[in-house]
């Protein structure tokens, strides 16, 4: 029972960060220059009575990892902000321009983009009260999108808990119970993507 908790609260998690991942993450992630010029502080040493180096800690460790390893949502391009208002795309390869740039074109977010040899710039138009309301109904079905997610797990590990009633491997106060917990912890992320949305939606609006 302690372990079908334990999968069901991860899975409910995932299903709520996606939410963040989607609608708040992408404003606070740092731009290629700052990545470029970005060094580490310097690490912890520690040493012996002869002065000798024991051990460092906090040292940044850089590794090459080999193109098929990435995974491919990352292989076609770095995504980037030139500034407040300039998206840059910077696809690996030449023949990914032509085909991000009809992405852009189809994605009907009203963006078109300039491309200079490899670089995609795309810039971000002021917002308007029209605009922002729009970009507000997509923060909504991304959020409804979510609350789907999960109230399917929900859906699943209840037909599970089913499963496990019928073949007699949990008594039924435990299927009750479990069945408690599992909605109590569906309320809680369904409130928590409530809580974002919201939190979004009053951003959007503030001019």
């Amino acid at each position: 029972m302690a372990m079908l908790v334990v999968v069901l609260v991860s899975a409910l998690g995932v299903a709520a960060s996606a939410f963040w991942v989607l609608t708040i993450l992408p404003g606070s992630l740092p731009s290629v220059a700052q990545l470029e010029t970005f060094d580490a502080s310097e690490g912890t040493k520690v040493y012996d009575d002869n002065d000798e180096l024991i051990t460092e800690f906090h040292v940044e460790r850089r590794i090459f990892v080999p193109l098929a390893q990435i995974p491919k949502a990352l292989r076609d391009a770095i995504i980037a902000t030139e500034d407040a208002r300039t998206l840059t795309v910077s696809p690996w390869e030449k023949a990914m321009v032509p085909i991000i740039e009809k992405a852009i074109y189809k994605s009907d977010l009203g963006l078109t983009p300039n491309t200079a040899g490899q670089i995609i710039r795309i810039h971000m138009p002021a917002l308007t009260e029209e605009r922002r309301r729009d970009i507000i109904k997509v923060v909504k079905a991304e959020a409804e999108n979510a609350r789907v997610a999960v109230r399917g797990v929900r859906r699943e590990v209840n037909t599970e808990l089913k499963e496990m009633l019928k073949e007699k491997l949990i008594a039924q106060d435990d299927d009750r119970r479990a069945q408690e917990d599992i909605q109590k912890l569906t309320d809680k992320h369904v409130a928590d993507i409530d809580h974002a949305m919201a939190d979004k939606e009053k951003e959007l609006m503030q001019v």
